[in-house]
């Protein structure tokens, strides 16, 4: 078990900010990865919740992703928010990415590598902006794809967001430890993480018929779909 990389004072602002502190394992005793596949397989019909409580919704249309046969998360201690961020719901990815910035600036302490690393994303989110924006606007399947592409490639969405086997791994131990917040609710998690088809994959929903798993463009806008903040060292 790695040591705790965050300070007191950094625990104790993500405590009165309404965030939960999580090991997150990437592998089993035997070496396997915890891919979301192998998760399905290890905790089908063992979940705490219920027998009934299945621990992914249909799977057909992502079964030979890599986001969910290869794809996992590294053994890292992480702060998580419970609840959905402010202001991140009924906007598309670019709109979200801003407020998530927003809302990091509210929950820093100086003079931390999460506080630098959070000062160099931010630069690299200003220069690149202009040239996301109309790409969003657009209605050109190709401008969205291309979206897409700038916006997977920031800092600012690989330091603050999930990826979607950290999004299972969390709801699956708040589900075991029979935690109810937005991680077993009716919302989706917009997350760092393409799909072949080139758009961001979403996750949650997280009811007894399994957590459900889709793809959305970084246009797209739902007032199930917000974003929540994942930050590990």
């Amino acid at each position: 078990i790695p040591p705790i990389p965050f300070t007191k004072e950094e625990l104790e602002l993500a405590r009165d900010n309404n965030q939960f502190l999580i090991l997150r394992l990437d592998k089993l005793p035997d070496g396997t990865l915890l891919t979301m596949e192998r998760m399905q397989t290890l905790l089908q019909g063992k979940l705490k919740a219920g027998p009934n409580h299945k621990v992914l919704y249909n799977t057909d249309w992502y079964a030979n992703e890599d986001f969910y046969k290869k794809d996992t998360h590294k053994l890292s201690w992480a702060l998580v928010a419970k609840e959905t961020i402010p202001n991140t719901k009924s906007k598309n990815y670019l709109e979200q990415t801003e407020e998530l910035l927003k809302y990091a600036r509210t929950i820093t302490t100086d003079d931390t590598p999460f506080q630098e690393a959070l000062d160099e994303a931010e630069a690299e989110f200003i220069q690149i902006k202009p040239q996301i924006t109309p790409l969003i606007a657009s209605n050109k399947e190709s401008d969205q794809q291309k979206a897409t592409n700038l916006l997977s490639s920031l800092k600012i969405t690989k330091l603050l967001r999930h990826n979607p086997s950290e999004v299972l791994y969390d709801i699956l131990l708040r589900l075991q430890n029979n935690t109810q917040d937005v991680m077993t609710k009716g919302e989706y998690i917009w997350t760092n993480t393409r799909s072949s088809l080139g758009y961001f994959v979403n996750v949650g929903y997280a009811f007894s018929v399994g957590v459900d798993v889709y793809g959305s463009r970084p246009d797209f806008r739902s007032d199930r779909l917000g974003a929540t903040l994942s930050r590990s060292v």
